[in-house]
């Protein structure tokens, strides 16, 4: 069975609560997330968070929303998706970052549709600009693993910044799993960052956020606005330098 596996706390490092705090008509980040998945997919959805307190309010927001929460490692993220995975009898995972507002539906379908035709792979996601998605500051894609290459993972290295980064180990050593990339055909401007990471972050996308709702945005819509909004595109470049992945 495939399902998304969201992976929040409360604790950021330089940003604390912002998954948490009211972000667009008093929503936070994450309950919009789990509207929009919930809105367009029937699958199973596990928010997989932390057993430390700070995060109870994560688990409030679950219950509220209708969705499973799983509480396990605070700093071994691979295992709390191992785990959460075995519990709720997943043995594909869709991962979605909850810092990401602006995650799109129509490249997780191509993600989904992709693994339908092609269900003996470990991994796959989107290639943009030659660098996998899940390391770009532009925070539009998601990614699907297997628990199984998760555990091979942890049988193949004790090196916590792979424990961190869940799935950082499958793509950089190819070798080791199979892998295909999906090609990002929109063009993008370098300078174009949704995730968000800083208090500056919230700000500039939460007011983002809004006028896409407004507007009624697609993805497309999106980058083309971003991309004559030279003022815009500075400060995120300024945010994109000062927190590099």
């Amino acid at each position: 069975m495939i399902g998304f596996i969201i992976q929040a706390r409360t604790e950021s490092t330089r940003y604390p609560n912002k998954i948490v705090l009211p972000f667009y008509q008093e929503d936070s980040i994450i309950t919009l997330l789990l509207k929009k998945l919930k809105s367009n997919f029937d699958l199973p959805i596990i928010l997989a968070t932390s057993t430390k307190t700070s995060n109870d309010i994560i688990e409030k927001i679950a219950i509220e929303n209708d969705v499973s929460c799983f509480r396990g490692s605070e700093n071994d993220v691979l295992q709390r998706f191992i785990d959460a995975a075995e519990k709720f009898n997943l043995t594909y995972i869709i991962r979605i970052c909850s810092d990401n507002p602006f995650i799109d539906v129509e490249r997780i379908q191509l993600l989904l549709n992709f693994f339908n035709e092609n269900q003996e792979l470990d991994y796959i996601s989107f290639l943009v600009k030659n660098t996998p998605s899940i390391k770009t500051h532009f925070g539009f894609w998601s990614e699907i693993v297997s628990l199984e290459a998760l555990k091979r993972v942890k049988s193949l290295t004790n090196d916590g910044f792979y424990f961190e980064h869940v799935t950082n180990f499958i793509y950089t050593n190819p070798s080791s799993f199979k892998i295909e990339w999906i090609d990002e055909q929109k063009e993008l401007n370098e300078s174009i960052r949704t995730t968000v990471d800083t208090q500056e972050d919230f700000s500039i996308v939460s007011q983002l956020f809004e006028k896409s709702m407004e507007q009624k945005w697609n993805l497309d819509n999106l980058i083309d606005f971003l991309s004559a909004q030279d003022e815009l595109l500075e400060k995120m470049y300024k945010q994109i330098h000062s927190n590099s992945k």
